[in-house]
C-alpha cells in the first residue's frame, strides 16, 4: 500500500479508509476523496485505473494542484515561469473529504475529513 517512492498510495488510502471506519469492505466503498475543490478519486473514473491506484496520495494531490494552475494561466508566460514546481512543498499535511457508498443500496455518507500527514524520510 505504499510507494516505492515513499508515501501512500490511493489503493492503500482507501483500504485504510474502509478499515479506520470499521465498515464491511464487501458492503461499502469509497466513493470519492477529495481535496479542497479538487476531485482526487472518484470511483466511477477511476475505480480500475491501476496506474492511478498505484500513485502516492501527495503526488496525485500535486499533480491536480499544478494541473489546475497551468489551466487557468495556461496564456499568461509570467505565470508559467513563477508556478513552483511543489505546491505542497512546505505542507506537512492535507486534509481530505470522503465521501463513503453503500454498496447495495448506493446511498452516500460523508464521514469526518481525514488528515493526511506528511512524514520524513528516515535515515
Amino acid at each position: 500500500f505504499f510507494s516505492k517512492t515513499g508515501g501512500i498510495t490511493i489503493r492503500g488510502l482507501l483500504a485504510r479508509i474502509i478499515k479506520k471506519t470499521g465498515l464491511d469492505d464487501d458492503l461499502f466503498q469509497v466513493s470519492s476523496i477529495s481535496y479542497g475543490p479538487y476531485l482526487i478519486y472518484a470511483n466511477f473514473m477511476h475505480e480500475h485505473d491501476d496506474e492511478l491506484l498505484s500513485k502516492p496520495v501527495w503526488d496525485v494531490i500535486k499533480e491536480a494542484l499544478m494541473h489546475d494552475d497551468e489551466f487557468s494561466e495556461r496564456d499568461s508566460d509570467d505565470a508559467k515561469k513563477s508556478m513552483p514546481s511543489d505546491p505542497l512543498k512546505h505542507q506537512t499535511f492535507v486534509d481530505c473529504s470522503i465521501i463513503i457508498e453503500d454498496i447495495e443500496s448506493g446511498d452516500e455518507m460523508e464521514i469526518p475529513p481525514i488528515r493526511l500527514v506528511r512524514r520524513s524520510k528516515r535515515p
